[in-house]
């Protein structure tokens, strides 16, 4: 049964959640039966929103962060990179411009220039550029960037599974695919090794976010986590379905925003920019929680009144994603006593 949809009939499980979100660096997985694909769906939607429409995209940047802790990049805010000579679309990692696969109309339409990231890109990505360009109809979803050309008059990309489009009169889109596919398909060179020296990126990032959506993936991250360290009857219980329908907006969801930096980095031998998220029962009627990231913004929910003493004693679970380490502070507490 689905710790979100219950026993919602056609649910299916194919997929499993992250406790922390892996475009963020999340770890570890719940067992593949307690998140539905529908949920999962849905909560990957939201991510990608905080990801390309909030400051999270600007901290995936600022410290390289990549999908489930990698040490390369996944889901990115894609933007205009421009230099003296070009310009480009990409992204920031680690405080460097990464090209993505892209094909670049410039000059007024009398050059085509091909354009990717060594390091992090093959040239398999630009056969898949390609095939993007060939089957490319009115139906094909794309993802329309609001940019400002200087030199450039058309930019088809490929980055991720999604198809990025950058042009100066969404009039002329038709005309710069049929030249792209003329002049330029059949000499595409999977040879290409160009590493741009690019002195000036711009980063547009739109910063429209939802409140809502920071909450409920915060609000999904600590029910995860009770999930996870609970059992999936104890949070199928009616006690949660308030929360639950919050959390897949059923219904409006609440929150208390904390500004000030609580700084358990301070206390622990762990990343600066950590993840984390605190549970107790606090001092009134009610079982709560806080989950911070990135050591900034902390959100705190009234999750249901307070029912088990478990929680007593304040319960903390670490996402050190800088270190690839995921924990309950109880567990590793246990295992420096072994030591």
């Amino acid at each position: 049964m689905c710790i979100y949809y219950n026993n919602e009939s056609g649910l299916t499980y194919k997929s499993q959640e992250h406790i922390f979100p892996a475009t963020v660096g999340g770890i570890y997985k719940l067992p593949e039966e307690y998140v539905s694909d529908k949920a999962n769906a849905y909560f990957s939607k939201l991510e990608s929103e905080l990801v390309t429409s909030s400051t999270w995209g600007l901290y995936k940047m600022l410290y390289g962060i990549g999908d489930r802790g990698k040490n390369k990049p996944g889901r990115m805010p894609i933007n205009l990179i421009k230099s003296e000579n070009s310009e480009e679309l990409g992204f920031s990692f680690k405080g460097k411009p990464i090209p993505i696969p892209q094909l670049v109309l410039y000059a007024n339409k009398t050059k085509i220039r091909v354009a990717r990231d060594l390091k992090y890109q093959t040239d398999n990505d630009l056969i898949k550029l390609k095939n993007k360009i060939l089957d490319f109809n009115e139906n094909t979803r794309y993802n329309l960037l609001d940019v400002k050309f200087e030199e450039s008059n058309f930019i088809f990309a490929y980055y991720n599974n999604s198809i990025y489009i950058a042009v100066d009169n969404i009039g002329h889109l038709s005309e710069y695919i049929e030249i792209v596919r003329k002049c330029a398909i059949n000499k595409l060179d999977l040879s290409t090794k160009k590493i741009l020296d690019i002195s000036k990126t711009e980063h547009p990032i739109n910063l429209k976010i939802n409140k809502s959506t920071f909450a409920k993936i915060y609000a999904k991250t600590a029910f995860n986590i009770l999930a996870k360290i609970k059992g999936v009857e104890y949070v199928n219980d009616n006690k949660f379905d308030d929360f639950r329908n919050k959390i897949i907006g059923k219904n409006k969801i609440e929150f208390n925003p904390f500004y000030e930096k609580f700084g358990i980095q301070r206390f622990f031998n762990i990343g600066e920019h950590s993840y984390y998220c605190l549970m107790m029962n606090n001092r009134n009627k009610y079982f709560s929680v806080a989950v911070s990231f990135f050591n900034n913004l902390t959100l705190g929910f009234d999750i249901c009144e307070k029912f088990d003493s478990y929680f007593n004693t304040p319960f903390l679970y670490i996402c050190d994603w800088e270190n690839n380490q995921e924990y309950c502070l109880e567990d590793k507490l246990l295992e420096l006593i072994k030591k």
